[in-house]
């Protein structure tokens, strides 16, 4: 074993005075940061690109030049582009993530594009490190998926031979062309391996992974914009197949983001849902001056009617949607000569509306009742769009009496869920003060904000035409949240849309921070910076963990650590950090209240090793290296029976163990646990000592009694229990 003291921070008083109580509050420290962008975004992620053990920042810019921001210890960061990569960006940028795929000790970067919205192609950027420069390998490794509407790549170790896969999270095309997709490592290259019977026309954001029932077994789970959870598979399952009915999850509608974390410390992971209706449209008065409307018309016509005795300045986005010809200007239907433009009270000709056929023609239809003072602005087309369109007036003139035509705005709002992990299933915990009140939120992270020992939520959230204030949720440690006021000094800018959070410790004294974006959309209204926040910190000690994997994928993605302090039990999955077109630091963190110790300190290792730590000292951040010496391989890690006539056995399947290991294997024990474990049977040819290198065989049988699906996990023991691994069974009993 080896545990090396990779940071320690003793104390974080010589630097920042701690708050008294255990609070939760941050201080915006984006100016002077560094971080400077104001624009269109989508997503941002964090990782160590140069091993140092300080997190930097990568941001996805959507259409212009993405960013890499380099920690330079001291709170401010420097943007390494394009000094360290001179290839051209993708047009179309999405969510990007970062992972150690050649166990280098290096992190290496996807980031996925969107192929045109599906009527064209935009291939996805993989930057390989050296810990200096960055090399885009996309072609050579075979992860350009050109035709992919990328959103979100996952990381994670599909057959668990200690080099990370990937899953390619991507919404349908009009074609049908390159739905998301798993991507198996082999050979120095990415394969592609289809999910199609599963996801042929799935809308996918992201993936996600967890061990959602704690036995072992490591679930994927899509993400679906036609209702969460899309598909939930076994990983390493072959064939895949769907699990959702077996896990009594329920279906949400209109799911933008999910947070998976233990909100009540049982060690089972929880989700929290966030959402908003994106088909809904928007319209209000920023101020008195300022009117910013969205309207996403289908086979429809919507609009607003306000009031003022004025000229007005309009902004209409974006323009591929809307161009001045689709524009008309009083009965007379005149064309303004570009996408912004004045109209005045006094011209003659804005009077009136001109005709059109509601809901069939195409257009922006304004125009002015001079004995009212009321101007009308109506959109309408017999196809989906959405058209953006900002109106402002002068200084000395108010715009008031807004009414809006044929919409409700408060359509957009959606009730965030809490779903708690139970052993009769998932249930829905959102009956509670602090989550009753609808909102519009599109991005979530789960952490330990004040170090209390319990995982805390914070929101991103948005309107359609308009920026909304975040939220922080506050857990009590049983699942139940209250409100943090004013977001603890994080409810963000009030300029752009809201867009995508992520969480790291970026400074190392201990506390999670945060990093906003707020570009989601289109002109005229995403233009909105990004935000950094720091946690202002209290007097709670806490611990942090970077996994080092040898064995294993030198990232650790799939282990999981569980931590007792002070008589409470912890759990974190270090399963990649990724959430919608976001990455999380991936480092292990937790809260420990008052406790100067942690009693111990548990890692279940992807291998099946496990390590103890005992008394850890608070606040320091530690790098833990698997331990080698016990270490074994299972090839396949799935078995899949099919259909067996009951009473009759199967033709025996055949599991290879491999010693991979530097010490001789010993104590080799099979177990059968799980759902129906009389179903199956085990033999092996395995000795009692398995050299170095050498590799032996399990066979197993399906003899079912009764009829139906079956199921069951084969253990795989060695070293005295120290190290395990499993093997999913399963089979269908036919009369």
């Amino acid at each position: 074993m080896s545990v090396r003291t990779w940071i320690a921070i003793l104390t974080f008083s010589c630097l920042l005075p701690a708050l008294t109580e255990a609070q939760i509050a941050f201080e915006e420290v984006t100016a002077g940061s560094g971080i400077n962008f104001v624009g269109r975004s989508m997503g941002l992620s964090w990782g160590d690109y140069n091993g140092d053990g300080w997190p930097d920042l990568y941001t996805s810019n959507h259409a212009a030049r993405s960013g890499l921001y380099v920690n330079n210890h001291d709170g401010t960061f420097s943007n390494i582009f394009p000094q360290k990569w001179t290839n051209p960006s993708s047009p179309d940028e999405h969510g990007a993530a970062w992972g150690d795929f050649n166990n280098d000790g290096y992190q290496d970067l996807i980031q996925m594009s969107g192929a045109q919205s599906g009527a064209g192609s935009s291939p996805d950027v993989f930057l390989v490190s050296n810990g200096d420069t960055l090399t885009d390998e996309a072609l050579e490794l075979g992860v350009q998926d050109p035709f992919g509407r990328g959103r979100t790549p996952l990381w994670l170790d599909w057959n668990n031979d200690g080099l990370l896969d990937m899953v390619m999270a991507n919404l349908s095309r009009p074609d049908g062309q390159a739905p998301s997709r798993l991507f198996l490592q082999s050979g120095g290259q990415f394969l592609p391996q289809s999910l199609a019977a599963l996801v042929p026309k799935l809308n996918s954001w992201f993936a996600q992974s967890s061990e959602l029932l704690g036995d072992g077994r490591r679930f994927l789970i899509l993400h679906s914009a036609d209702g969460y959870p899309g598909p939930i598979i076994a990983i390493g399952s072959n064939p895949a197949v769907d699990l959702r009915a077996q896990l009594k999850m329920p279906i949400t509608r209109n799911v933008t983001d999910v947070a998976i974390a233990d909100f009540n410390n049982d060690l089972r992971p929880d989700l929290f849902l966030v959402g908003l209706n994106n088909k809904a449209s928007d319209s209000l008065m920023v101020d008195s001056h300022t009117l910013k409307s969205s309207f996403n018309v289908n086979k429809a016509e919507l609009g607003v009617r306000f009031t003022c005795e004025c000229d007005l300045t309009f902004t209409l986005g974006p323009s591929w949607e809307v161009s001045p010809s689709a524009v008309f200007i009083g009965a007379a239907g005149a064309h303004p000569k570009s996408n912004t433009f004045v109209v005045s009270k006094e011209d003659m000709t804005v009077g009136g509306v001109a005709l059109h056929t509601p809901g069939v023609s195409f257009g922006v239809y304004i125009g002015y009742d001079a004995p009212t003072e009321t101007w009308t602005v109506l959109v309408s087309k017999a196809s989906l769009t959405v058209i953006n369109i900002l109106t402002t007036s002068s200084a000395d003139d108010e715009i008031s009496d807004l009414q809006w035509i044929n919409f409700d705005p408060s359509e957009l709002l959606m009730a965030d869920r809490l779903l708690m992990n139970t052993p009769a299933g998932f249930v829905d915990a959102s009956n509670q003060p602090a989550l009753t009140e609808k909102r519009a939120c599109q991005s979530v992270v789960a952490g330990d904000f004040d170090n209390d020992m319990y995982v805390d939520l914070y929101l991103v959230c948005r309107g359609q035409a308009s920026n909304l204030p975040n939220v922080l949720l506050h857990n009590d440690g049983t699942g139940q949240f209250t409100v943090v006021p004013l977001a603890g000094g994080a409810e963000g800018s009030t300029a752009g849309r809201g867009e995508s959070v992520a969480v790291a410790d970026f400074n190392n004294d201990g506390f999670l921070d945060l990093a906003i974006t707020n570009g989601e959309g289109e002109a005229p209204f995403a233009n909105g910076p990004y935000q950094l926040f720091r946690n202002l910190a209290n007097g709670n000690h806490w611990l942090e963990f970077k996994l080092h994997g040898v064995l294993s994928n030198r990232d650790g993605v799939g282990a999981k650590v569980i931590l007792t302090a002070g008589g409470v039990r912890q759990i974190r999955e270090q399963s990649g950090s990724v959430h919608r077109v976001a990455q999380n630091d991936q480092r292990i963190h937790f809260g420990l209240a008052q406790n100067l110790t942690a009693n111990t300190v548990t890692v279940y290792w992807p291998s099946g090793a496990v390590q103890t730590l005992n008394e850890v000292a608070a606040d320091q951040i530690l790098e833990v290296t698997e331990d080698a010496t016990v270490g074994f391989t299972l090839s396949p890690s799935t078995l899949a029976f099919g259909s067996q006539a009951r009473n009759t056995s199967s033709v025996p399947q055949v599991v290879t163990v491999t010693n991979k290991g530097t010490n001789v294997l010993t104590n080799l024990v099979l177990k059968l646990s799980g759902a129906n474990p009389l179903q199956f049977s085990q033999s092996t040819t395995c000795a009692a000592i398995v050299a170095v290198g050498d590799s032996c065989t399990i066979n197993v049988v399906f003899k079912p009694t009764i009829t139906g699906n079956k199921t069951a996990t084969l253990n795989v023991q060695a070293g005295g229990g120290t190290f395990t691994r499993t093997i999913s069974l399963s089979g269908t009993a036919a009369p």
